[in-house]
C-alpha cells in the first residue's frame, strides 16, 4: 500500500500544477491535491450579513470556517 500525502497550494499562474506533477511522478506516494484559492459564494444576502456581524462582533469568519470544513471533507473523503 502506497503512503498519501497531502499537496494544498493556491493556484496562480499555474505553478501549483507543475509542482503537483513532479510530486506525483518522482516521488512514491499517492498523491491528494487541493486548490486553496477557491472563490467562496453567500447563499444569500442574510448568509453576508450574518458573516458581517460574526465577523465584527464575534471575531469568526463564516468564509474560512466554510473553506476549512470543504478542505476537511476532501481529505477524510479521500
Amino acid at each position: 500500500m502506497k503512503k498519501k500525502a497531502l499537496f494544498i497550494a493556491p493556484d496562480y499562474y499555474g505553478f501549483n500544477d507543475v509542482v503537483f506533477d513532479g510530486l506525483k511522478k518522482y516521488s512514491d506516494y499517492e498523491m491528494l491535491h487541493i486548490k486553496s484559492t477557491g472563490k467562496y459564494y453567500y447563499k444569500n444576502l442574510l448568509e453576508r450579513a450574518h458573516n458581517f456581524f460574526l465577523k465584527n462582533f464575534c471575531g469568526k469568519n463564516l468564509k474560512k470556517i466554510r473553506q476549512e470544513q470543504k478542505i476537511k471533507t476532501t481529505i477524510f473523503r479521500e
